[in-house]
């Protein structure tokens, strides 16, 4: 089998891979084909592996704010108000540039895989659905190991959850998709809405609340008794104090108690600024069960799910309507330019609200963060269709290659930028959680994800896929896979 040539994605075999076969039956057929086996080379999509690279690289442009802050200070807002311009821009580029359309595109792309994989399976008269269940619970106990052992913003888990769900609506029709997709995405921006003005409330209440300065009490010069035994008992609670200083756990159930879980909150930064940067690890375990927790009641409440649901049902919806062939090449220029336009229009116009008002939410805020939620999934739709553009003409070979390895390696690669940002960031390693400038995170992830490219294309000259995809793929087909390359099949 032949290695193929790098971007060179106008193959025979790719416009095979492209067509859809037809309308399926409407029930599982009995009919015992070919055994079902792994995707091979000839069958990829080289245009939906670019796209899990840069996706790949998006979601690292967020992620790492999470894994180098903690994550009261990412919540709020009113923080970058005394930030420097540094901070403040990098904040911009993040929110402006990454927020939301990556996770949204790594959704949309894993809708696109569940139908691949039932074609796949129809093709050769294969059953579906036991091997996908088995494939997604493999799924869900990746992420959730991921999350209780090494961070808590782990998002397989709520894939593996969502994918459960939008199996059952893999025989709609496209337009019966679409029209759910659409559903889901007002429903997530309905719930945002409703999340911003209980939020601005809260926010208007809390400062007209700090407006109000109780008045100093009329303090005695005369000393007594009383204030001798006061000054003996304060030296007491002082050296307990400092005795419990040196008592991690002691200095974390403190801070635990006196949190409010508000965002800024002096003690809830503490917390994880006790689990992360000083350990010991039992805390660091405790601490992190804790924050997934949290961020599975925030993904609710932020109607994210809906989000996510939608971007799965609109890329099976793509994929059943054979988006990524060149036939569809206007609806490529569609995403391109109606995407980039309204998304970019509205992303910037969420950085310039923040940036009016220094950093205070208010109701311009809260309006602008509710467009937020549409523009990025419309820049998401244009990222979609520039490099699907980019792509089918052919530019950029060497980079669109690179990409593409990245994207077939990508749960390999997704879990080591894990690894190696907790490395840097947390006390088992360097220890620089809470010390990095947002300027110094965003460097870091071109550094990294740059090494991730070149290791990516090394690691695919020998093996056939990532370690993770193999024990993966071991694991759903119940058989130990192959994960060398023949001689007469090395990349180029």
């Amino acid at each position: 089998m032949n290695e193929q040539v790098p971007g060179a994605e106008e193959t025979a075999h790719e416009v095979a891979a492209d067509t859809p076969p037809a309308e399926p039956p409407l029930q599982e057929t009995l009919v015992i084909g070919p055994p079902m086996e792994p995707v091979r080379e000839p069958e990829r999509i080289h245009t939906l592996d670019v796209l899990r690279g840069f996706a790949i690289f998006g979601i690292f442009m967020v992620n790492i704010a999470f894994f180098s802050m903690p994550l009261a200070k990412l919540i709020d807002p009113s923080l970058l108000a005394d930030a420097t311009a540094g901070d403040q821009i990098a904040h911009a580029v993040m929110r402006s540039l990454f927020e939301y359309k990556f996770v949204s595109l790594f959704s949309m792309l894993f809708g696109i895989g569940l139908i691949v994989q039932m074609q796949r399976a129809e093709k050769r008269n294969r059953p579906f659905v036991g091997l996908y269940l088995r494939r997604i619970f493999i799924l869900m106990a990746f992420g959730l190991a991921h999350a209780f052992l090494l961070w808590y913003g782990d998002i397989l888990f709520f894939y593996s959850l969502v994918a459960l769900v939008a199996m059952w609506c893999r025989r709609l029709s496209p337009r019966v998709m679409l029209a759910l997709s659409a559903g889901a995405l007002a429903l997530s921006v309905l719930a945002i809405a409703g999340f911003t003005v209980i939020s601005v409330v809260q926010q208007q209440g809390a400062t007209e609340a700090a407006q109000v300065q109780p008045s100093e009490p009329i303090q005695s010069t005369e000393s007594s008794d009383d204030d001798v035994e006061n000054v003996v008992a304060e030296e007491t609670i002082d050296s307990a104090s400092q005795a419990d200083s040196d008592d991690p756990w002691a200095r974390y159930r403190t801070a635990l108690e006196e949190n409010s879980w508000q965002p800024g909150d002096p003690a809830w930064i503490e917390l994880d600024v006790i689990a992360y940067k000083e350990g010991p690890m039992m805390i660091t375990l405790v601490q992190r069960a804790m924050t997934f927790l949290i961020m599975l009641v925030i993904v609710a409440l932020t109607g994210f799910g809906f989000r996510v649901v939608g971007m799965f049902l609109l890329g099976m919806a793509l994929m059943k309507l054979n988006f990524f062939s060149a036939q569809r090449r206007r609806w490529h220029w569609a995403f391109c330019i109606l995407g980039l336009t309204i998304g970019l229009a509205g992303e910037f116009f969420l950085v310039w609200s923040y940036r009016h008002s220094n950093y205070q939410l208010g109701w311009l805020q809260g309006g602008a963060e509710v467009f937020h939620n549409i523009s990025s999934f419309a820049l998401c739709l244009g990222y979609v269709g520039t490099i699907t553009l980019i792509v089918r003409s052919g530019l950029l070979k060497w980079l669109t290659y690179a990409f593409s390895c990245v994207g077939r390696t990508a749960l390999s690669n997704y879990l080591l930028q894990t690894i190696v940002a907790t490395y840097i960031m947390y006390w088992w390693g360097l220890g620089l959680f809470n010390d990095v400038s947002r300027p110094q995170q965003l460097a870091m992830v071109v550094g990294i994800y740059a090494v991730q490219l070149v290791l990516s294309v090394l690691y695919l000259r020998v093996f056939r896929i990532g370690p993770f995809e193999w024990l993966w793929r071991s694991l759903t087909y119940l058989k130990l896979q192959p994960i060398f390359r023949r001689a007469s099949t090395m990349a180029p």
